[in-house]
């Protein structure tokens, strides 16, 4: 009866991270540099020597490659940085 608890209890572990693992990997990501956008799912990998790094998939960038949430941080950031009154292109000469 024990081991019977024991397995659920793997079961359910299993599962909990599998839920995790399908969860990270629908996570939306652009590439600012080409403008993919994607899930993390879709990214192109390296293994091994360089941690797992990840690329777009388009370009091979790995440095353009932002997540969904710091895309929106980042366009809420220029929304802030908007000026008030545009520039006039006109000089005084």
């Amino acid at each position: 009866m024990m081991s019977a608890k024991v397995n659920h209890q793997a079961r359910e572990a299993q599962i909990q991270q599998f839920e995790a693992i399908k969860k990270d990997g629908a996570m939306p990501y652009d590439c600012i540099d080409c403008g993919w956008k994607g899930t993390k799912s879709h990214l192109g990998g390296w293994f091994g020597l360089l941690g797992g790094a990840k690329f777009c998939p388009e370009c091979g960038h790995s440095e353009f490659l932002v997540s969904g949430e710091e895309l929106d941080a980042m366009n809420r950031e220029d929304d802030t940085c908007k000026l008030s009154h545009p520039l006039s292109c006109h000089t005084n000469s």
